[in-house]
């Protein structure tokens, strides 16, 4: 399997060397803020690996397509219209896409949804997300993922800031912001009742643990040449890592 990585930033040139390290062929890295573009790799390319930006959505779908490319999708952000892009370009080619390709993240997503399930309206469900103080996005997007799993089980409602709301209504779900230092990522689900609590929390040591999940997901797209829209939590189902 040989890939190409579009965003030359932290995490692309991570995927590079753990891809390196790993054994697979690496076609290029590509940066479109330098003028980059995918068309100019002269090696196959069997798999895109997107560590950039939306705005390249365009991009990545034209060279995937006309090649017969398929693409893991790690940046989130993405319009309604991106999506549907992304979508489209699945069903002919194959996609990974998803928030965080931790192993243990996407467990969390899980196992989020079923304590939700299990504890009902008797508990008050809060969610809290770190990570390093150059992060630009907040809430991360695998906060926004969780909190999706977390809304469609109980239908509740997202707050972001609680100033002036007074005291909390039942219904909500808040979402808190932590910014600072190094942290690679941490992420935590709350689950509070009258007298006791629960709380699942996942934290990334290392920003390898998400090049390698991406790697699992572009060498699962490949093996019987896979076909549709996938996420993370398709390839970990899939068993082998």
């Amino acid at each position: 399997m040989n890939i190409a990585v579009l965003g030359a930033g932290v995490m692309g040139r991570l995927t590079e060397r753990v891809a390196a390290e790993s054994g697979i062929g690496v076609a290029g890295v590509v940066e479109p803020l330098e003028g980059g573009r995918l068309e100019n790799l002269g090696q196959k390319t069997h798999v895109v690996i997107d560590f950039s930006h939306p705005d390249n959505t365009d991009a990545l779908c034209g060279f995937c397509a006309e090649r017969g490319v398929k693409a893991v999708i790690g940046c989130t952000g993405h319009s309604a219209e991106q999506k549907e892009r992304i979508r489209k370009l699945a069903e002919s080619c194959g996609v990974v896409m998803s928030a965080n390709f931790s192993y243990g993240l996407n467990v969390l997503l899980s196992l989020a949804g079923q304590a939700a399930a299990l504890l009902g309206d008797d508990f008050d469900t809060e969610l809290c997300e770190t990570h390093h103080r150059r992060k630009t996005d907040a809430p991360s997007g695998t906060a926004l993922a969780l909190l999706e799993v977390l809304k469609g089980v109980g239908g509740k409602e997202a707050v972001f800031d609680r100033r002036g709301r007074g005291q909390r209504r039942e219904n909500e779900i808040g979402v808190s912001v932590l910014r600072g230092g190094g942290v690679c990522g941490r992420h935590a689900v709350m689950f509070l009742g009258e007298a006791e609590t629960l709380t699942l929390c996942h934290t990334a040591l290392d920003r390898s643990v998400f090049a390698r999940g991406a790697l699992t997901a572009a060498q699962w797209l490949c093996d019987g040449d896979k076909k549709g829209f996938f996420t993370m939590s398709d390839v970990l189902k899939g068993g082998e890592r």
